[in-house]
């Protein structure tokens, strides 16, 4: 296990040079929180879910996916027709 604030957006170079006002930038709270949030989900590491995935277990994520994809459809299109059936039956 990790020590407490042994990697992420607390140690990043990036967030510590704009902490000394590089070049300027000035960030509200909120861009903060979403660039420390990217920093800590290894986004800049891996662009994609996949990229760092053992290429073997690719295809098995691309059928999960696809079964969440499918499953989001259908709840979507169950969801848009229960609303419009309470719209015409009020």
């Amino acid at each position: 296990m990790l020590d407490p604030y042994h990697a992420g957006a607390v140690n990043s170079k990036l967030m510590r040079l704009l902490e000394e006002g590089h070049e300027g930038v000035e960030l509200a709270k909120e861009e903060w929180d979403k660039l420390a949030c990217w920093i800590d989900l290894a986004v800049p590491f891996s662009g994609d879910y996949t990229e760092g995935m053992d290429p073997n277990h690719v295809p098995k994520y691309d059928r999960w996916l696809d079964r969440r994809r499918h499953w989001q459809a259908e709840e979507t299109a169950n969801i848009q027709s229960l609303l419009q059936s309470q719209a015409q039956n009020p």
